[in-house]
């Protein structure tokens, strides 16, 4: 396998995913690779109900969703990146789905994603998105637990 040059980092932004955070930052660095957030926003689930409620069109309110999803992901990945460049890409629908098909379109050779914090019997089992991002993956995928720490 030739160097990666392209990482997607899948998350859901908020504490949860600094450990993969930190991990897709030191990648890109070591590796001089681009780096791309893939954010599934849930709440683009709402536009309808939220455009027929407000009477706003519906793909104003799509944009607005997306204009305020993106600007969370740039603010959260300029924090959690350690001042690496990144790209960020909203997505709707089922996550590992979205995170797949992104990495095959962006043409990533690596995906960055997080599992969720569990117990100690439970955290032997990765989560159901991680194992779904694992199985449709066009890339190799690095799974990050929420508190691992590089040395």
């Amino acid at each position: 396998m030739e160097r990666p040059t392209r990482i997607v980092l899948a998350v859901r932004v908020g504490e949860a995913s600094q450990a993969p955070g930190r991990t897709a930052a030191w990648l890109s660095s070591r590796l001089d690779a681009e780096l791309t957030i893939v954010y599934v926003a849930a709440e683009l689930r709402t536009v309808a109900e939220v455009a027929l409620a407000a009477g706003i069109p519906a793909e104003e309110v799509r944009s607005r969703i997306v204009d305020e999803a993106s600007e969370r992901a740039r603010e959260w990945g300029r924090e959690a990146l350690e001042g690496r460049s990144f790209a960020v890409r909203i997505e709707e629908g089922d996550v590992a789905d979205r995170v797949a098909a992104a990495a095959a379109e962006l043409g990533a050779d690596l995906i960055v994603a997080g599992t969720e914090a569990r117990g100690a019997i439970q955290g032997m089992i990765l989560g159901d998105t991680t194992r779904d991002i694992l199985r449709r993956a066009p890339c190799p995928v690095v799974v990050v637990p929420p508190l691992a720490e590089r040395s």
